[in-house]
């Protein structure tokens, strides 16, 4: 019976680690883990070959592991909201699928290293390998103190190289 398993709702649950019997899940499609003690993503989360859906807001996750790449041509929704996530990796930027991103943080650094020479120290350079992944519908950054909001006052020309791709920031 729990290998047909399609949608697993998790939240508020006080749990720490993903369990490891959720790795074996092969038709998994839907893991929602909000308002948890999660400290982390393990590898084997990545290898669900169906997961399109991942919501892990309110957790204690300090990064993405650049295995989630594993997921480009499923995951459609990912949400990471207030977890003390710092960077963004490179590897976000391989997920084909996906429609939805959304981590609001308030601890999300402007040092993203893999962008350059674009204006903002933060939102264009995120926007730029967001650029590569043609489905992507909606990217929300809210709450992110450390972003240099006052640059974003006057909207640079830059943004609007993106508008094909971004639909709604």
């Amino acid at each position: 019976v729990l290998s047909s398993i399609v949608e697993l709702r998790l939240d508020g649950n006080s749990i720490r680690v993903i369990p490891p019997g959720i790795c074996r899940l092969k038709r998994l499609q839907e893991l929602s883990m909000v308002h948890n003690e999660l400290g982390g993503l393990c590898d084997e989360l990545f290898r669900l070959p169906g997961l399109a859906m991942l919501k892990l807001d309110y957790n204690r996750i300090p990064d993405i592991p650049p295995a989630i790449e594993r997921l480009g041509k499923t995951l459609s929704f990912l949400s990471l909201n207030h977890n003390p996530i710092r960077s963004l990796p490179l590897q976000l930027a391989s997920l084909e699928a996906l429609e939805i991103f959304q981590v609001s943080s308030r601890t999300l650094e402007p040092d993203l290293r893999w962008a350059y020479d674009l204006g903002l120290d933060t939102l264009l350079p995120f926007l730029k390998v967001w650029k590569t992944v043609p489905s992507t519908a909606q990217v929300r950054l809210s709450w992110n103190s450390s972003m240099a909001w006052e640059a974003l006052a006057a909207v640079p020309y830059q943004i609007w190289r993106y508008g094909e791709t971004v639909r709604a920031i």
